[in-house]
């Protein structure tokens, strides 16, 4: 480290911001002599690290631009970050505060945060970013950062001096960012307000991925248009030793049928399909499914959307799910002869992921419009959906989590790390990643809170139980509903492919929302049960 920094870091006093309601100012002891200094240029490249002589202290760069600090092993901090419209960035610790960088990757403003150990991470009045030990040691200081990609989080050691910045204002306490269409991606830069609701379950998912010792979950709350809530717990890459965070991306599984269901529903508000129109109509191969009942009606829209077309779960035909992405559609097409009915169309609910493959490309069909490009163009793009696909690009490659197999006797990275290369024809019905922010937008979107893409018409029929039986339970299009006594009925969906695990629920009324997301498929938390527990929970909370 150069001998400028050298002073400048062995401060008597060091003026450090604290997110805690108010700005406060603590002293820090002497530096040592003996003080281990580990500098932002040993950095070089990503996925590297640099340790204390002692072993003890790791800090670990990333090529997601994350950067974790191990102590005796242990993870007790990371940064995850994204970036402003005005092209700054915002940076957080797992524990909600955060540091604002401005587009030239100076940082003007910083919170502080403690670790897990009592060490901390501070911004000096000369605007260095130095990391503490809990005696007051600074264990290291970048004064210089390293290389980064233009749109990943820099490493926390990003140089530059304090200045004030009008394009960035840094949250108080109980502070949200809107996720309107010009709010930045910083969904994770948020403090939650005060709830013993969340922070009783933020110490049982970290119990339960402790205790299951297999990946990570990275967990949300929404409220309205604005995320309260959002931490990771565990790890995304439990070798490499990378921690789940807000940014890290995840397969959903069949939460992707939900997205359909929107396809479909703007489809309709455009006039381009109506919901009860024979899916033949712009479809005709379907009239090749087998076992039909005598007199049976022609499949419409609505029944396929809501599992009520009277098909089966799967198709009868080996290699179905598997191949290649590109051949997806082949793959519907000769799925259908081999997928029978199981009853009468509108007869009663009957899950089926072909029935939501035929769906999304009978939509395409109709739209002449290749069914991916439907969801971006329609979703993932006015929503502001950024880190949400149905293919990994080069970008968003190094944010994706390590899906594990762990339902058997040992844990298995190999299936899932194969089916990011196809999963036959389950496109429409499981095939998009995405992240936490990214499906907070989608949750005000579905609850018209946040931005919309459908009708308020089309969200109440995606809203409303289309399912012929009696209970207060069903589905409707593109949704689960979930039933309690003397309780609201809860709408969401879940999703689970080799190596994932995804849940998201919310409350129509109060527009109060929970997201799950798992890199293994099975642990100590029913996603379902946990996320319906909290969202119940945060609802009572909401009404005092």
């Amino acid at each position: 480290m150069p001998t400028t920094t050298a002073r400048r870091v062995g401060r008597e006093t060091t003026r450090v911001l604290l997110l805690a309601g108010v700005f406060a100012c603590i002293a820090l002891r002497p530096v040592r002599a003996d003080s281990t200094i580990l500098r932002a240029n040993d950095i070089i490249h990503p996925d590297s690290g640099v340790y204390s002589p002692s072993g003890r202290v790791v800090l670990w760069y990333q090529g997601s631009g994350m950067v974790s600090l191990f102590v005796n092993d242990e993870s007790v901090w990371h940064t995850q970050g994204a970036p402003n419209a005005d092209g700054g960035l915002a940076i957080m610790q797992t524990d909600g505060n955060f540091v604002a960088y401005d587009s030239s990757r100076a940082p003007y403003w910083d919170s502080g945060t403690w670790g897990h150990d009592g060490a901390y991470l501070a911004v000096q009045d000369d605007g260095y970013i130095v990391i503490y030990s809990p005696e007051g040691t600074p264990l290291w200081s970048a004064p210089e950062p390293p290389p980064s990609p233009p749109l990943d989080p820099p490493a926390v050691g990003d140089s530059g001096s304090m200045r004030p910045q009008n394009a960035f204002r840094p949250a108080a306490i109980g502070d949200a960012v809107g996720l309107g269409p010009v709010a930045p991606r910083v969904l994770a830069t948020q403090v939650a307000p005060r709830s013993a609701a969340i922070d009783a379950f933020r110490e049982r998912l970290r119990g339960d991925v402790a205790a299951d010792n297999v990946g990570g979950i990275t967990a949300a709350v929404v409220a309205g248009d604005k995320v309260i809530w959002v931490e990771g717990f565990g790890w995304a890459d439990r070798d490499r030793r990378i921690a789940a965070g807000a940014d890290t991306i995840y397969r959903i599984g069949s939460i992707t049928k939900t997205f359909t269901a929107v396809v479909l529903s703007q489809l309709v508000d455009r006039k381009t399909i109506a919901l009860d129109d024979p899916v033949e109509k712009y479809f005709p191969e379907v009239r090749r499914f087998t076992g039909a009942r005598p007199g049976a009606k022609p499949i419409t829209f609505r029944q396929l959307a809501s599992h009520t077309a009277g098909l089966i779960r799967e198709p009868a035909l080996a290699g179905a799910a598997s191949g290649p992405i590109a051949e997806w559609e082949s793959k519907v097409l000769a799925s259908i002869p081999a997928t029978s009915f199981d009853a009468l169309p509108g007869e009663r609910y009957a899950y089926s992921n072909i029935g939501y493959g035929v769906l999304g490309l009978a939509l395409s069909r109709a739209a002449r419009t290749p069914f991916m490009k439907l969801v971006a163009d329609g979703i993932f793009t006015p929503l502001g959906m950024t880190r949400s696909t149905f293919i990994l690009t080069r970008r968003l490659w190094p944010g994706l989590s390590v899906g594990y197999a762990n339902s058997g006797a040992r844990i298995d990275a190999e299936l899932p790390a194969r089916e990011h290369l196809g999963r036959g024809y389950k496109v429409p019905n499981g095939g998009v990643y995405s992240t936490v922010g990214d499906l907070a937008r989608f949750i005000g979107a579905l609850d018209g809170a946040g931005k919309t893409v459908t009708s308020a018409a089309m969200r109440r029929e995606m809203l409303t139980k289309q399912t012929p039986e009696a209970d207060d339970a069903g589905y409707g299009l593109g949704l689960q509903f979930l039933s309690s006594p003397g309780a609201a009925t809860l709408a969401g969906h879940s999703g689970g492919v080799a190596g994932y695990t995804a849940h998201i629920q919310f409350d129509p009324q109060s527009a109060i929302g929970v997201i799950l997301l798992r890199n293994y498929e099975s642990g100590r938390t029913n996603l379902v049960g946990a996320a319906s527990q909290l969202l119940r929970a945060l609802v009572a909370e909401s009404a005092k």
